[in-house]
């Protein structure tokens, strides 16, 4: 709803760019990335098709479906059925794509990756897989004989001041030669200039003797050059989109390409940026990444913020960053912020983050949370009185025990103090637990031994002080072992359980801005603890984490950041925009690298890793482990008949090529 770092959705928060479930005592039991994930989408498959049948199909092709996501959906005017299969496998979706395409019994299965539904998030998303591809339109020049020396230097005067414009276009003008100064020649003529239109630019006074207009350098058609530029960019992966839109733009033609995955787009933006394209003498092809930040709020908190985003975007467009204001779906709106300069839309997203935000206020000793006074939004309730008073829009965040304030403008010191002394006034104080006629509230406190004061009880039995348990908990964030939470053991002392306390107790015996700190420096242990796994964007103060990938992995390691959106090699972690990193070629445990093995047709066993190579005879190979493969979609099979049944079933015959 608004900007947050965290988000509970049953245990699962967001947190450096994470998905990170915790255990008891706050200790991280797992860390999920976006480039965790991958979807598939299989179309076409036959009538009554059901989730059992998609496994099987998966399965059929040597593909695990343990803990798959898989959703049917029904096309209604063919009879048949499309499935979205989601995993947490980077390569799931290139696999799976690529062995279904060896299914040839259902006629017209088709299998594609596609981005996967991830789990819910707060943050911006920032998507870096549209190129912006752009080249020069065919021009004409032409040479003007002068009467005069002045007439052509008014003419070349005009051309340095930017004033000389033909058909709308501004041109380029100098002098031919040393030997007649009256001789000028004009460059970047559109290429529908003739020579009345060269005149009529000109003042009657100063128009020339004579025009002379030489043809083109490459013929205008934009629909065949722009097809020559997207075959360039399909070497590098599929195009998904490809759009080339109206513009005004007189000098340069512009298209837009949308690749399946960003480190695709990376790729082909380093190869093909100033390469001279196979029409035009010397045209050149320009690529340049587009990032995009996708903001989600409340429609509500939108309309008090609108101003001040509205008030910076000629500040954005002067350098070339554009916002695109969404219609409401629902109680919500989405934003998009999208340039070519990253820096420039790194600055634009903070901006937007910060006023999305709001103006924060906390209570002291008071927790939102179990207040039902807050819970209601009426005009005439406690938050309606203070807004109309104020002219502000208060909205209580009672999962994290405090308020965010939105003006027209930025508030000023004085009224987010005058709101968080009203709001004071009208919480009530912090629960405690009341101890009398409770048999264990002889018991003291496991910290400082003494009866507890504003005791909390904790579901091992123990009672603490509320002041003793807070500094516990802020005690364990500053030491270097394994974060973990637990009631203290003192043996010495009455022998104290040593019990983790769950995430649940903790959030309500902790103010929630501890709390949150809580969990970050859990967080925070568990990275620092796996240097060879986990690394921080590399921008000085930015908390994005991403994951390392080994040199021998086959996912293309690219990490762009989500505050940034500074991009980074998850392999070398060094940014490499000339191309893929050569960690992707290299296999260590085999002498040949997999783009010989692939120029070699050598396949590996998927068993034992084994190099295999066919020169002739059916798709049915034995490796020396014993185990029994198709050499079409490397399924393996424990006997040559299994591998037979497979081939006729799935391949439809022995001899797939």
């Amino acid at each position: 709803m608004y900007q947050d770092e965290l988000l509970d959705a049953g245990g699962l928060y967001e947190l450096g760019g994470a998905w990170v479930r915790f255990d008891a005592g706050a200790l991280v039991s797992k860390v999920a990335f976006a480039s965790d994930f991958s979807a598939v989408e299989i179309r076409n498959l036959p009538q009554g098709s059901t989730v059992a049948f998609v496994q099987e199909l998966l399965e059929d092709v040597g593909m695990p479906t343990q803990g798959l996501d898989i959703a049917l959906f029904e096309q209604p005017v063919c009879k048949r059925y499309n499935a979205i299969v989601k995993a947490e496998d980077s390569m799931f979706a290139k696999t799976a794509s690529s062995k279904l395409a060896t299914y040839i019994t259902y006629r017209g299965l088709q299998a594609f990756p596609v981005p996967p539904a991830l789990p819910a998030s707060q943050s911006p998303q920032v998507d870096c897989r549209v190129v912006h591809c752009s080249w020069a339109r065919p021009t004409r020049s032409a040479k003007l004989l002068f009467s005069t020396e002045n007439a052509a230097n008014e003419l070349l005067k005009r051309a340095m001041d930017g004033t000389l414009m033909v058909l709308g276009s501004r041109v380029q003008a100098s002098v031919e030669g040393s030997q007649d100064r009256r001789i000028v020649q004009l460059t970047g003529l559109l290429d529908t200039a003739e020579a009345p239109d060269v005149v009529a630019a000109i003042p009657e006074s100063d128009r020339p003797l004579k025009v002379l207009v030489k043809v083109a350098d490459h013929a205008c058609d934009l629909e065949y050059n722009a097809s020559v530029v997207k075959t360039m960019l399909q070497r590098f992966g599929p195009v998904t989109r490809w759009v080339l839109p109206p513009s005004n733009d007189t000098q340069r033609f512009h298209a837009y390409g949308l690749f399946q995955e960003e480190s695709m787009a990376r790729n082909a933006a380093a190869a093909l940026h100033e390469k001279l394209l196979p029409f035009g003498k010397a045209t050149t092809l320009s690529v340049s990444i587009v990032a995009s930040v996708k903001f989600k709020l409340l429609d509500q908190i939108y309309k008090w913020i609108r101003s001040r985003i509205v008030a910076q975007q000629p500040f954005w467009e002067r350098e070339q960053t554009y916002f695109h204001e969404g219609r409401p779906e629902g109680h919500f709106r989405c934003l998009r912020l999208e340039g070519e300069d990253h820096d420039s839309v790194a600055r634009a997203r903070h901006f937007v983050e910060k006023a999305m935000s709001g103006d924060i206020v906390r209570l002291e000793a008071k927790d939102v949370r179990f207040c039902s006074l807050f819970a209601q939004d009426m005009p005439t309730g406690v938050l309606g009185t203070l807004e109309w008073a104020c002219n502000v829009l208060i909205v209580p965040d009672l999962r994290r025990s405090l308020f965010r304030i939105y003006g027209d403008d930025e508030l000023d010191q004085e009224t987010v103090e005058t709101i968080a002394t009203a709001l004071q006034k009208r919480v009530p104080e912090s629960h405690a637990i009341d101890l009398n006629g409770d048999p264990t509230s002889g018991l003291n406190c496991p910290a400082c031994f003494c009866e507890p004061e504003e005791p909390v009880r904790m579901s091992c039995g123990h009672v603490y002080c509320g002041p003793c348990f807070v500094r516990c908990c802020e005690a364990e964030m500053r030491a270097s072992k394994e974060f973990q939470i637990r009631c203290p053991t003192d043996t010495d002392r009455g022998g104290l359980c040593g019990k983790a306390f769950s995430l649940t107790e903790l959030q309500e015996s902790l103010p929630s801005g501890l709390f949150e700190q809580v969990l970050k420096k859990s967080f925070e242990s568990y990275v620092s603890r796996r240097p060879a796994e986990l690394a921080y964007c590399a921008t000085p103060d930015c908390d994005q984490v991403y994951r390392i990938l080994p040199p021998d992995s086959d996912h293309p390691g690219i990490f762009t950041c989500n505050k940034c959106l500074r991009s980074v090699c998850t392999i070398c972690q060094d940014p490499h925009p000339e191309g893929p990193c050569t960690g992707l070629e290299r296999d260590p445990n085999s002498v040949l690298d997999k783009k010989t093995k692939r120029q070699l047709g050598i396949k590996d066993c998927p068993r034992c890793s084994r190099m295999m190579e066919k020169s002739d005879g059916c798709d049915h190979m034995i490796c020396g482990c014993g185990a029994h493969v198709c050499w079409v979609c490397l399924s393996s099979f424990d006997t040559s008949a299994e591998c037979y049944n497979h081939l006729q079933r799935v391949h439809r015959g022995i001899y797939f090529h």
